[in-house]
């Protein structure tokens, strides 16, 4: 077995596997470059130079894997990246560039190397028995001309869909559309301290696998919308302590968000390695961030949006007996600053109360016949509110 100072020389880089929620047809989403040869997963029509994409029904929506597929593994001596799970609506595109630091496809080693990219649409209600395929278009438009501000004046026009968001089925196809074994499940406007994917690499190959029952948690900050968010962890320790940056939702909802020990963690962060060290799971509230091996449970897809639809992850996680580890050193942040639910907020919970119930049931009924009463007590009762 390599030692831990061996794995941490290795250095590599992040996958991303990226979702958008879309209305149907999103033919101008997805564009290729002309005079291009596109290193997708669709199937090429020569003649006429679209390309066409199998989609699958999953629940109530279908999902098109693959419309881009990332080419690099980035395996380094046997050691795994991590994929960036991420999700959004189709409005929020231009945020899947800046994660990827791309323009193209064809056109960007970047997106070449590191995206694959899923597409999640509710069928219209001709297709409500089958899901059709995604029939794409090549852009007029070359490599040479295309660039960040080109992309995001392409989808400017575009809304969310005016629909509720399935939350827990987008992180589940952006985990089972991942390239590499490693989750990170987060959302897609977080900023990452400096040097994530490489500093993180070598802790998930030592401390995450199929036959160890592990979940390495990552903090969460969030500074004020117009200031720029800090990476270093010089930055964000002065931040704190000048009260510009915060624990995340430290005044929304401290309960599920809150991380004990953080100026122990910054004190150990100092160092010039990583320390990984084990923290209790809090409560059925607690909702942390965390990077998960691929054999981990998915998202129950039945919960509803906005009533626990994290939690319910992380409580099962506990009722199947896996440890909760914290690494020092590794964080990312959020621009802005959430201090009270929005309209919409409210309005997609109260459209989702009579779910409630019995998915609730559902989900629970779930774990008892999985885990039987193991860590009962250690995870306490699991409510939807």
């Amino acid at each position: 077995m390599r030692s831990r100072s061996a794995l941490r020389r290795r250095k590599t880089i992040a996958l991303l596997a990226a979702i958008c929620l879309c209305s149907l047809p999103v033919p101008y989403l997805f564009f290729y470059a002309r005079n291009e040869e596109p290193s997708v997963e669709g199937k090429l029509n020569v003649a006429s130079k679209t390309l066409s994409f199998t989609s699958v029904l999953r629940g109530e929506h279908c999902v098109a894997y693959n419309i881009t597929r990332a080419e690099k593994s980035y395996l380094v001596d046997g050691l795994h990246p991590i994929t960036l799970a991420s999700h959004a609506t189709a409005n929020f595109f231009p945020l899947i560039y800046d994660q990827a630091s791309v323009r193209l496809h064809e056109c960007n080693f970047h997106f070449r190397d590191k995206l694959s990219l899923h597409a999640v649409f509710s069928p219209t209600p001709f297709h409500d028995v089958f899901c059709p395929p995604i029939v794409l278009s090549p852009a007029d438009v070359l490599c040479s001309d295309l660039s960040f501000v080109y992309a995001r004046q392409s989808v400017a026009h575009l809304l969310a869909p005016f629909q509720i968001y399935p939350i827990n089925l987008m992180r589940n196809v952006a985990r089972i559309g991942a390239r590499s074994p490693f989750h990170f499940v987060t959302d897609i406007e977080m900023v990452f301290s400096k040097s994530f994917a490489t500093r993180a690499q070598p802790v998930v190959n030592l401390y995450l696998n199929e036959t160890v029952k592990n979940a390495l948690v990552i903090r969460k900050f969030e500074v004020p919308l117009k200031s720029t968010p800090p990476r270093y962890l010089g930055d964000i320790a002065a931040r704190l302590r000048n009260h510009t940056a915060f624990e995340f939702h430290h005044k929304f909802f401290p309960l599920g968000h809150t991380i004990p020990g953080l100026w122990h963690w910054l004190r150990l962060s100092k160092n010039p390695q990583i320390s990984v060290y084990e923290i209790p799971y809090k409560s059925p509230s607690w909702e942390p961030q965390f990077i998960l091996h691929e054999s981990a449970p998915l998202n129950e897809e039945q919960v509803p949006t906005r009533h626990r639809d994290q939690q319910v992850l992380c409580w099962e996680l506990c009722r199947a007996g896996y440890n909760f580890l914290l690494a020092s050193h590794l964080f990312n942040v959020h621009k802005g600053i959430k201090l009270a639910e929005t309209n919409l907020d409210m309005a997609v919970k109260r459209h989702q109360i009579p779910l409630t119930k019995p998915s609730l049931k559902h989900f629970v009924d779930r774990i008892r016949a999985q885990y039987g009463d193991a860590f009962e007590k250690k995870c306490g009762r699991f409510v939807i509110d």
